[in-house]
C-alpha cells in the first residue's frame, strides 16, 4: 500500500512542513528525523510512504512547520491524529487529505467526556462500511469530519454538487456514520470527470423537519493529483470540524461536598448512593452538572480535623466516611435495625459530626467484615479489583494498618517500616502474613466504595448529568505517597499562598512541594495515574490551584507564616545586578534589624519582657533570637501549651505569638538557599516591612524596581513553559473535562496557556481578574470558563449580600443588577434570583451555584441564619468542615414547582434586560472606605498602568 499525505499549508520562505510520528518512516516522535513533505502548486505539500497493509497496525502522526533559519519545529495544535491501514484493505494507493490544526479549536472542547459521554453521547454506534446502495465503481471516497454538538436523535449528512452527495438535495444527502464520535464518517464513490466537487455537512433527525446547515462557504475536493487515474485508489479527507451556526452552547450546574448531602436514611452524612437522589433533583430542574469537592481518603490525624477534604491520606483511596452501610448486601435484620437507630441519631444533628460519624460507621463496618471476609476474600470480584487495584491499594492498606498499630500516620515513627520499597511492600502485604485480614479490611471498604461510586457515576450520566470531581493540589506530608516516593517531594518545604487582603501573613497549606524535575524525568506518571484513576468516577474534574503548577508559593517547613516564602520556581535576583544598580548592603538586607527601636514598634510595654525571655544580643549590636526560638516552629510549639487558657489570655498570647514571628519576616532579600549569597528573592510585600522603611530614599527606590521585575515581568515566559508542559501532561492522560482553579495572585501567562490547552478558568464576581475594580461583571467573562457566584471558601450570595460593605453591595444592586435606590438589607429570595439569574447569562460556557444559593431562591427551603449556609471560614483556623443541607433530597424532590421554575430559569436566556449587565464597574468605591476583616496587603508597591492580573483570593480552593 501507498499512502499520500497531502497537506494546504502556506508556508514562508526557509519553512517546510515535516509529518513527525511514531513510524520509523516517521521519526518516532523526533522531530528533527520526521518525513520531509514536498511543496506543489497550489499551495499543497506532500510525501507519501510504502508498506504492507498486512504488516503494518495503527500508527500516530502529526504535522510541524521546521524553519531552517531559526532552527525551530513548531508543531500544529490539537491532538495527534492516526491512521489505520487495515481500514483500507484492497486499495493500492491511498491519498491521505489532512488541514492543519491551529492552535486553538473552539470545537475541540466538545470532544472531551463530558459532551461525548453524557451531554451529547450516541445512543449506538454504527459500523464502517460503505452504503450498500451507492454506485460501487469509481474513486473510492472517504470523508471525516469533526462533529461533537450533535443532540441524540440527530445525526450529520453530507450535500453535494454531485449525483453520489444528491445535487444539494438534503433529501438524497448521505448520512454520516457515528462509530468514531465525534468523528464521523461516510463512504462513498466518484467518477473522474465529476473531481472537483463542492460538498456542505448539515444536522438533522430521522424525520428531516428542521435542517441546520453549517455556516461558511462550500467544502471542496479538489484535483491536485495525477494518482487519481491508477487503480484501486482511494481518497480520505479529514475535514475541519462542522462549522456551527448556533451560539455559544452553555450549561449549568450545582455544587455540593458529598457529606453535606442529607437523605432520609444517611448515616449522618452524605454517601455514594446519595449522587443518584442529587442527580435526580439536577435533572428535574435542568441542570447538567455536579460539582463534588475531593473524595479521596484524609484520615490522617484519626479526629475531626480530617474532616478537611483537600489534606489527602491517598490519591486513589476513596473515603470510608461516604460509604453506606445499607447498601452492603448480606446484612442482618438485627444488624440493619442497629444502623438505622444510630442514623436516627446522628440525622438529628443539623451539622456533621465527623467524629461520631466515623467512629459509628468504621465500628459497624468492622463487624461486617467479620462476618463477610471469608467469602468476600475468596469471590471472584473481589480478586479482580485487588488485581486491577494493587499498585495503589496494597500500599494503602499497609499505611493505614501501621498507621492503627503504632497510632499515628507519622511513618518517621514506624521504624524499619519507615521507608518502603516495592518488596518491602511485598512481602508487608503478603496474604500469608498474620496480619493480613487486618489489611484486607481496608481492601473490603475501598471495594464498596469503589463500587458504589461507579454505580452513582454511571447513574448520573444515564441522568445527562456530569458528574465533575476535584484534584487537590498538595497531599498530607503524612501520606502513602510521601512514604512511598519522598523523591517526587520537597519534604522540608510546605505549599501554600502569598498574602492577600484576607491573610496577610499568607497562608500556608502544609502541603510537601512537589520535585518538578523528579516528576519530569519520570514522564509525570503519578499525575497521569492520578487523572486516570478519577476518570473512572468523573467526566470533568476541577484542578485545585491551577497556577501552582505555573509556580507554587513554597514556604521554610519550619515556617508558620508564610511571608518568606517565594515562587518555585523562579528566575533569582544576582549579588551582581544588586550591587551594579548600587546597593552595597546586600547581605544586611537578608537579616531581620531587631533593633530596640523595631521591638518598642511591635511590643510596646512588653518589650524588655520580650528581650528577656525570648532573644540574645548579637555581634552587630543588635539582637538576635535564642537558639530555642531561632524557627518559627519552635516559637509555636512554645505558646501550644496556653491554647486553653481564658478568652483574655488568648488574646494577649496571641498577639505575643504573632510578634515573634515578625522577627523572623521582617527580611528584604530571602537568599536563594540557605546559606546563599549570591542569589536572592525579594520578599512579598517588602515595603511593608521595618527594615525597608529603615532605608534611604535611593535604595528603596532600587529596590521597589527589582521587586516589580521580579514578580510580574521576569518569571512571566520561564512559567508559561514549564506550565505548559506540565499541564500538556496531564491533559494527553484523559479526556476529561479540565476546570482550573485560577484564583489569586495570577500571572499573565496563565490565561493564555490555558487557552491554549482547552482548560477552562474559573470566575468569581467577587474576586475580579481586574484589580481595578470591586466586583466583575459576568458578561465579561471569558467563554472558556466556569462561572459561580461564590466558592466553598465564601459567604454564599445571602451571606455576603448582609455581611459585605454596604457600598459594594449597592454597586452591584444599582450598576450591576440595574434597580434604583437603596439596596435592602436583607438579602430577599428574589435578590438571589437576580444574581442567579445574572450569572446564567454570563458570558462563561457553564454556570456553577453552590447549593444553597440555588435555595436561596426560596423562603421556604432556605435557612433562616446565612451565617449556617458557610461551608469553609479560612480565616478560622480551627473551622470545622461540618455543613450539612437541612432538607433531605428526598423532600427536595418534592418541590415540583420551585423545580419547574429553575428549569425555566436554565432554559431561557433572560427574564429581564441585559444590559444592565454590560456597564462595566470600573472605579472602586464611591462610598465609605472598604472595611477589611485585615489590613490591606499591597501585591505591588507601585500603581502602574499595566496591572497585572491579580484575582482576590479568601483561601485555598
Amino acid at each position: 500500500m501507498k499512502i499520500i499525505f497531502s497537506l494546504p499549508f502556506q508556508t514562508t520562505y526557509s519553512q517546510n512542513v515535516l509529518i513527525v510520528g511514531s513510524t520509523p518512516e516517521l521519526g518516532q516522535w523526533e522531530a528533527d528525523r520526521g518525513l520531509r513533505m514536498r511543496y506543489h502548486a497550489g499551495g499543497v505539500w506532500q510525501a507519501d510512504i510504502k508498506f504492507s497493509e498486512e504488516e503494518r497496525e495503527p500508527f500516530a502522526y502529526r504535522y510541524a512547520i521546521e524553519d531552517r533559519n531559526a532552527g525551530i519545529i513548531r508543531f500544529e495544535g490539537g491532538g495527534n491524529r492516526r491512521f489505520a491501514p487495515r481500514d483500507y484493505r484492497g486499495s493500492a494507493t491511498v491519498e491521505q487529505r489532512d488541514f492543519w490544526h491551529p492552535p486553538v479549536d473552539p470545537e475541540a472542547i466538545f470532544a472531551t467526556a463530558p459532551f461525548r459521554r453524557v451531554i451529547f453521547r450516541r445512543p449506538q454506534i454504527d459500523q464502517i462500511g460503505v452504503f450498500p446502495d451507492r454506485e460501487a465503481t469509481g474513486i473510492s471516497v472517504r470523508l471525516y469530519v469533526p462533529a461533537p454538538r450533535v443532540a441524540p436523535g440527530q445525526s450529520v449528512y453530507c450535500a453535494g454538487n454531485i449525483p453520489a452527495l444528491g445535487l444539494w438535495n438534503p433529501e438524497k444527502a448521505l448520512p454520516l456514520h457515528d462509530s468514531g464520535y465525534p468523528d464521523w464518517h461516510v463512504d462513498f464513490h466518484v467518477r473522474r470527470v465529476e473531481i472537483p466537487f463542492q460538498y456542505k455537512y448539515f444536522i438533522t433527525d430521522s424525520e428531516k423537519k428542521t435542517i441546520f446547515w453549517e455556516s461558511g462557504d462550500n467544502r471542496r475536493l479538489s484535483d491536485h493529483n495525477s494518482f487519481i487515474d491508477e487503480e484501486n485508489r482511494m481518497i480520505v479527507v479529514s475535514d475541519y470540524a462542522f462549522k456551527s451556526s448556533t451560539a455559544h452552547w452553555k450549561g449549568a450546574g450545582l455544587a455540593i461536598p458529598v457529606f453535606s448531602l442529607r437523605t432520609a436514611k444517611g448515616l449522618g452524612v452524605g454517601e455514594f448512593p446519595d449522587l443518584k437522589l442529587l442527580a435526580d433533583w439536577a435533572k428535574q430542574m435542568g441542570l447538567q452538572m455536579i460539582q463534588l469537592l475531593p473524595v479521596n481518603d484524609t484520615s490522617v490525624c484519626m479526629n475531626w480535623s480530617d474532616a478537611y477534604p483537600y489534606s489527602t491520606l491517598s490519591v486513589f483511596a476513596l473515603h470510608p466516611l461516604y460509604l453506606n452501610l445499607q447498601a452492603i448486601e448480606g446484612l442482618s435484620a438485627s444488624l440493619i435495625r442497629e444502623i438505622d437507630a444510630a442514623a436516627e441519631q446522628l440525622n438529628r444533628k443539623s451539622v456533621v459530626d465527623y467524629e461520631a460519624v466515623m467512629s459509628a460507621k468504621m465500628g459497624f463496618l468492622k463487624r461486617i467484615f467479620a462476618r463477610q471476609a471469608r467469602s468476600f476474600l475468596a469471590s471472584v470480584a473481589f480478586q479482580a479489583f485487588l488485581m486491577e487495584h494493587t499498585d495503589w491499594l496494597k500500599p494503602y492498606a499497609a499505611f493505614c494498618h501501621l498507621r492503627d498499630l503504632h497510632g499515628t500516620s507519622d511513618y518517621r515513627n514506624w521504624g524499619k517500616f519507615s521507608r518502603m520499597t516495592p518488596a518491602a511492600i511485598d512481602q508487608l502485604t503478603d496474604p500469608g502474613a498474620p496480619h493480613a485480614r487486618k489489611l484486607a479490611f481496608y481492601y473490603f471498604l475501598q471495594y464498596h466504595l469503589h463500587h458504589q461510586l461507579l454505580a452513582a457515576s454511571q447513574y448520573a450520566r444515564d441522568c445527562g448529568v456530569v458528574l465533575k470531581g476535584d484534584i487537590p493540589i498538595g497531599v498530607d506530608k503524612m501520606s502513602v505517597e510521601t512514604w512511598l516516593h519522598p523523591e517526587w517531594f520537597r519534604m522540608d518545604k510546605s505549599a501554600g499562598a502569598p498574602p492577600d487582603d484576607f491573610a496577610i501573613e499568607g497562608q500556608n497549606w502544609g502541603f510537601p512541594t512537589y520535585d518538578w524535575e523528579a516528576m519530569a524525568a519520570d514522564g509525570y506518571t503519578w499525575w497521569k495515574r492520578r487523572l486516570l484513576h478519577l476518570s473512572r468516577y468523573f467526566v470533568a474534574i476541577r484542578l485545585d490551584h491551577v497556577i501552582g503548577f505555573f509556580r507554587i508559593w513554597e514556604i521554610p517547613g519550619d515556617a508558620v507564616t508564610a511571608l518568606r516564602g517565594r515562587f518555585n520556581p523562579a528566575i533569582p535576583l544576582s549579588r551582581n545586578e544588586l550591587e551594579d544598580a548600587g546597593i552595597k548592603n546586600v547581605d544586611v538586607l537578608c537579616e531581620v534589624p531587631i533593633t530596640v527601636d523595631f521591638l518598642e514598634n511591635v511590643f510596646g510595654a512588653r518589650t524588655e519582657e520580650v528581650i528577656r525571655e525570648y532573644l540574645e544580643p548579637s555581634t552587630t549590636g543588635r539582637y538576635r533570637l535564642r537558639p530555642e526560638f531561632d524557627a518559627q516552629n519552635k516559637v509555636a510549639a512554645r505558646f501550644s501549651s496556653h491554647m486553653h487558657d481564658t478568652e483574655d489570655r488568648m488574646d494577649e498570647h496571641h498577639a505575643l505569638l504573632r510578634g515573634l514571628f515578625r522577627l523572623h519576616d521582617d527580611v528584604i532579600l530571602i537568599p536563594d538557599k540557605p546559606g546563599d549569597r549570591d542569589y536572592f528573592h525579594p520578599r512579598i510585600a517588602l515595603d511593608l516591612t521595618w527594615a525597608f522603611q529603615t532605608l534611604d530614599g535611593q535604595t528603596q527606590a532600587v529596590l521597589r524596581r527589582f521587586y516589580e521585575d521580579y514578580y510580574f515581568e521576569r518569571q512571566e515566559y520561564f512559567w508559561a513553559r514549564d506550565a505548559g508542559e506540565k499541564l500538556s501532561a496531564l491533559k494527553s492522560a484523559t479526556d476529561m473535562l479540565i476546570c482550573g482553579e485560577d484564583l489569586g495572585m495570577v500571572p499573565r501567562c496563565v490565561a493564555g496557556v490555558m487557552e491554549n490547552l482547552g482548560l477552562l478558568g474559573l470566575c468569581i464576581q467577587r474576586m475580579p481578574a481586574d484589580p481595578r475594580i470591586v466586583l466583575a461583571v459576568p458578561d465579561s467573562y471569558p467563554y472558556l470558563s466556569v462561572a459561580s457566584p461564590s466558592s466553598h471558601d465564601m459567604p454564599t450570595i445571602r451571606g455576603w449580600w448582609e455581611e459585605a460593605d454596604r457600598a459594594v453591595v449597592q454597586i452591584c444592586y444599582s450598576e450591576i443588577l440595574g434597580h434604583s435606590g437603596v439596596a435592602p438589607k436583607a438579602c430577599e429570595p428574589w435578590i438571589c434570583r437576580e444574581m442567579v439569574v445574572l450569572h446564567l447569562n454570563s458570558s462563561s460556557m457553564w454556570a456553577v451555584f453552590p447549593v444553597q444559593d440555588i435555595l436561596g431562591m426560596s423562603a421556604d427551603l432556605r435557612r433562616p441564619d446565612p451565617r449556617e449556609e458557610r461551608i469553609n471560614e479560612p480565616a478560622d483556623a480551627n473551622h470545622r468542615w461540618n455543613f450539612r443541607l437541612h432538607l433531605t433530597l428526598e423532600t427536595l424532590l418534592q418541590q415540583q414547582s420551585f423545580n419547574a421554575e429553575v428549569r425555566e430559569m436554565v432554559s431561557v436566556s433572560s427574564r429581564f434586560s441585559r444590559a444592565s449587565f454590560k456597564r462595566c464597574v470600573s472605579r472602586k468605591t464611591t462610598g465609605p472606605t472598604r472595611r477589611r476583616k485585615t489590613p490591606c496587603v499591597k501585591l505591588r508597591l507601585s500603581a502602574p498602568s499595566d496591572l497585572p492580573v491579580v484575582r482576590r483570593k479568601s483561601s485555598k480552593q
